[in-house]
């Protein structure tokens, strides 16, 4: 009976220190216990998006007239939200919830979909999304390459033209959902504006030149021998 307890305990031991070392909890200064405390209070804190959402875009109307089922829309949401979350927990190996905005759906159920059809307003929200996953590697990536420059000049650079980018896009987003005040910045690379594509393109051909230096000769061309 003994061996047996101990064989139990040694198994419980052994799968607890595998899920503690693939999601790295003891590394980070936590345990088990604590991360599941605060996955619950995480689960309260953000389950009211799964009534709130159906029930600002089912009370919405397209340009048709038509309206969202209210159950299919709970069902999406909660699913959505379950499966970001693992691929956040799993893939991402970090301790972070994801679900639907709740600042973008009062935008997308009163002012885009009242101008299209609920397909159309859904489409431009998948671009939408793409477009700020783009702008947000562009930036990280600006971010990586100044760690990388050999000088503090073009450091400096680096980080002042990726704040700007960020910035940039931060204070757009925060417009268009009605968040901030409107003061007229452009979106980079997606607001109509001949000065600002000139200064955005500009700001790239800089940290571009900052990024070859880094290279070897081969990747700069012959000529740069």
């Amino acid at each position: 009976m003994t061996q047996q307890l101990d064989s139990d305990r040694s198994a419980a031991d052994s799968s607890s220190s595998g899920f503690d070392r693939f999601f790295r909890i003891t590394s980070r200064g936590s345990t088990v216990a604590r991360e599941l405390r605060g996955g619950l209070t995480t689960f309260v804190a953000m389950s009211y998006i799964v009534l709130l959402n159906p029930l600002i875009l089912g009370s919405a109307t397209d340009s048709t007239g038509a309206r969202l089922d209210p159950a299919q829309l709970t069902t999406a949401t909660a699913l959505c939200a379950g499966i970001t979350t693992v691929l956040m927990g799993v893939a991402g190996n970090a301790p972070l919830a994801m679900a639907a905005g709740l600042g973008v759906i009062p935008v997308v159920a009163f002012t885009i979909a009242p101008a299209m059809t609920w397909p159309q307003a859904f489409g431009l929200v998948v671009l939408a999304g793409a477009v700020i996953v783009l702008l947000a590697a562009l930036v990280l990536r600006i971010f990586y390459d100044a760690g990388r420059c050999d000088s503090r000049f073009s450091y400096v650079t680096c980080i002042g033209v990726g704040s700007m980018f960020m910035v940039q896009t931060i204070i757009n987003i925060g417009m268009c959902v009605g968040v901030l005040p409107v003061i007229g910045l452009t979106l980079p690379f997606f607001s109509y504006g001949g000065s600002s594509i000139v200064t955005l393109f500009g700001s790239l051909g800089i940290v571009a030149g900052f990024v070859l230096r880094q290279r070897p000769a081969w990747l700069r061309g012959s000529g740069d021998e």
